[in-house]
């Protein structure tokens, strides 16, 4: 039941990486249903087609408005406005295919709370690719399961978290083609060279958006399937029971490998909050 919270591969809604750096708020009107067409990443400032029940509303968001801060332990506040995450989660998506990697592909991602795991995120959805976020506890076993079940084709990781832990199963991934370490100049690189605009990738309300697993702790651990309609419907029920406003801003602490700090992150965003 997703607008109970449970987690099943038939779930809510559409694309979330156009909102990032757009310019909408979300009004809810009657529900009278939602369309399979709806996609999350069409939740950024245009009209969703398809979309009967909900409607998405264009009120003046500015463009400039902090759409995200992150905190070090007693460090520097590094803050991105809506304009910036929408330019660096295009980048990334216009990475992502020079790597052979489509719609559909997973894209792994190991790391702590930095802006470049919520750039690579968005960027992977936008590019209409499967996210895994992992646990950046994770030793190397851990890992290669989830990656492996996964069929993960691309892991983005930073250098601290990779080198002590993926080389030694790294033999045991095949379908793994790409390791992205987005603290090292090569990623800085990629980044750079490439362009600003994107166009979202267009998606069915039953496709895959997120793949996270199960703890394992009495076995295998399991996939549990969020698809694109799963993640819009989490995203209403989130702004509709905490009363979400364009002016707030969301404190989310859990680590993204936890179902409910993703779409979160995700429903902040498509609020128009920080």
């Amino acid at each position: 039941d997703v607008l109970g919270g449970g987690v099943h591969s038939g779930g809510a809604v559409g694309q979330v990486g156009d909102r990032v750096g757009g310019r909408g708020e979300l009004g809810l009107g009657p529900a009278e249903g939602v369309d399979d067409r709806v996609e999350v990443g069409r939740l950024a400032g245009e009209r969703v087609a398809g979309h009967r029940g909900h409607e998405l509303l264009q009120p003046p968001v500015d463009a400039g408005q902090g759409g995200q801060r992150r905190a070090g332990q007693g460090g520097p506040v590094r803050a991105y406005a809506f304009d910036a995450l929408a330019a660096l989660t295009n980048r990334f998506a216009n990475v992502l295919p020079g790597l052979v990697l489509g719609p559909g592909d997973l894209v792994a991602v190991l790391a702590g709370r930095i802006p470049e795991l919520y750039i690579a995120v968005l960027g992977a959805l936008k590019n209409g690719s499967v996210v895994s976020p992992l646990f950046s506890a994770f030793g190397p076993e851990p890992i290669a399961t989830r990656v492996r079940l996964g069929e993960g084709r691309v892991l983005v990781t930073t250098r601290e978290l990779y080198r002590p832990k993926v080389p030694k199963v790294r033999a045991e991934l095949p379908t793994l083609g790409h390791v992205l370490e987005v603290d090292t100049s090569e990623f800085a690189r990629l980044m750079d060279e490439a362009s600003e605009e994107f166009e979202t990738a267009r998606t069915a309300a039953e496709d895959m958006a997120l793949l996270h697993f199960t703890s394992g702790t009495t076995g295998r651990p399991k996939g549990a399937v969020l698809d694109q309609r799963a993640c819009c419907l989490r995203a209403y029920r989130f702004i509709i029971e905490f009363g979400i406003r364009p002016d707030d801003i969301l404190h989310v602490t859990t680590p993204l490998f936890h179902i409910s700090a993703l779409v979160l992150t995700m429903t902040g965003l498509v609020r128009g909050a920080g």
